[in-house]
């Protein structure tokens, strides 16, 4: 999803998800990403889209990836975003949704 965009010919992307503008574009998603990314200079903010699917085939899809034994969760960007605004929750919330949540993962320490 597009955030904070600042070329005025951009603009309008600000709030939409990278497949709207691709469409809107004639383009595959990756060449809208990084069309958009060029013409803002670089200094367009984009971020996952807030919420997505709940259901059984979905969690039963994202135990099985965090699962697998060549997953590696990591959160760390070692302070390279220190003027932006987020919580770099990811491995509490893959916790929190996993175990907590759906039970599809069971806490494991070592």
């Amino acid at each position: 999803m597009f955030g904070e965009i600042w070329s005025a010919e951009c603009k309008r992307f600000e709030g939409k998800k990278v497949a709207e503008v691709a469409v809107e574009m004639g383009v595959a998603p990756f060449d809208a990403l990084l069309d958009v990314v060029a013409a803002d200079d670089l200094r367009t903010w984009v971020s996952r889209p807030i919420g997505g699917k709940d259901d059984e085939e979905t969690r039963r899809v994202r135990a099985e990836l965090w699962l697998d034994e060549r997953t590696a969760v990591g959160a760390s960007d070692a302070g390279a975003h220190l003027q932006s605004l987020d919580t770099f929750a990811s491995c509490v919330q893959l916790l929190s949704e996993g175990v907590r949540s759906t039970g599809c993962c069971r806490w494991r320490p070592r």
